[in-house]
C-alpha cells in the first residue's frame, strides 16, 4: 500500500492522502475540519455549484494525475462529526461532482475549438504553400 501526504498550506496539517484502493480504484482522501476549507470563500452561487477552493482543486488534481490512467477515482472527505451530516455529505458529493464536471466540458469545449480553428488555418495554408504551376 502506497500512502502519500499532502500538507495544507493555511494550517501545514496533513490533509491529503492517495492510495490505490483493493478494488483497483484509486483513493483520495482528504481531511478537513469544516466543509466551507473545500470550497472558494468569495463564491456567491449555491453551495452545490460553488467552485472549490484553489489548493483543494489542486490536490486533487495532482493526486489524480499519479492515478493510473485507466483506474476510477474515488474521493474520500473525512470530516469531524458535527460536519458529518446527511445534507453536508450529499451537497458535498454533487458540490466536487459538478465542479469537475463543468471544468471537463470547459476544456472539451476549449479542445473542440483549439481544433476547429486549426483546421481552419491548415485550409488556408495548404494553397498557399503549393508553388503555381503556369504551362
Amino acid at each position: 500500500m502506497c500512502l502519500l501526504d499532502g500538507r495544507d498550506a493555511r494550517s501545514g496539517e496533513a490533509n491529503v492522502s492517495a492510495m490505490p484502493a483493493p478494488d483497483d480504484c484509486y483513493t483520495i482522501l482528504i481531511r478537513v475540519d469544516q466543509v466551507a476549507r473545500l470550497f472558494n470563500s468569495l463564491d456567491p452561487t449555491p453551495f452545490r455549484k460553488r467552485d472549490l477552493d484553489d489548493d483543494a482543486e489542486r490536490f486533487i488534481v495532482e493526486w489524480a494525475q499519479e492515478a493510473p490512467s485507466n483506474a476510477p477515482i474515488e474521493i474520500i472527505v473525512h470530516l469531524l462529526a458535527t460536519e458529518a451530516k446527511p445534507e453536508y455529505t450529499h451537497a458535498l458529493q454533487a458540490a466536487v461532482r459538478y465542479n469537475f464536471e463543468s471544468r471537463a466540458n470547459q476544456a472539451h469545449r476549449e479542445l473542440r475549438e483549439l481544433l476547429r480553428e486549426g483546421r481552419r488555418v491548415l485550409l488556408i495554408g495548404i494553397p498557399m504553400g503549393q508553388p503555381n504551376r503556369q504551362p
